[in-house]
This record gives structure tokens, sequence and C-alpha cells, in this order.
């Protein structure tokens, strides 16, 4: 196993990668340029999965009060919190998004194109 520390787009992925993994990772999924960097270490094929924070639809504002303050903890900038897998979509195939805890987490996964 190889660990890499560098920002994600200018990490060196030193093999093809099999899978990847978004765990509450928001700014660094805001970042075109470190997905497409990340992106390009996973094999065609190969499986992606993200998960976070998202806003609720707007009839659900207790459900957006608690991702405001977890946010606010956790990431930098509270843009993209209505699509924050936007910049994965480019190279999924078969891309599912499903929402949970109320609208204010979602899973998003598809394999590499």
């Amino acid at each position: 196993m190889t660990l890499v520390n560098a920002p994600g787009e200018e990490a060196e992925i030193p093999r093809t990668a099999d899978a990847l993994l978004f765990h509450f990772t928001h700014d660094l999924m805001q970042i075109e340029a470190a997905v497409a960097r990340l992106m390009a270490a996973v094999r065609p094929g190969g499986r992606v999965v993200a998960t976070g924070l998202k806003w609720a639809p707007w009839w659900m504002p207790a459900t957006n009060l608690f991702v405001r303050a977890a946010a606010l903890r956790s990431v930098t900038t509270l843009a993209g919190l209505d699509y924050p897998w936007r910049n994965l979509t480019p190279y999924l195939a078969g891309m599912v998004v499903e929402a949970g805890y109320g609208g204010g987490t979602y899973l998003a996964y598809g394999t590499r194109k």
C-alpha cells in the first residue's frame, strides 16, 4: 500500500487504482483539477463512490440547519452543496445518486468511463 499526502490537483498516484472513495471530501470535490487528477488514476470500469453533505430540499429547513452547522465545521465553503458531485459526473457511467438523512447527505456511485 502507498500513502499519498498531497493536494488532489498535485497528487502523483503511482499505480492505476481499481476503486476510488471520496468520503466527506467536499472541498476537494469542488476543485475540478483535483477530481480530474484523481479520476485519471482509476482504471476504466473501476468503481467510484462519493458521500458527503448536501442541501436538502427547501421544504426541509431542520435538515438544512443540520447541514449548515455540520458544514461550517468541516468545509471551507458552502458553495457547491446543492450538487457536490458535479465534477464526478463527466467521468462516471451509470452514475446513481441517493439521498440520505432527510436529504442532507448523499451517496453517489458509478464506474469509471
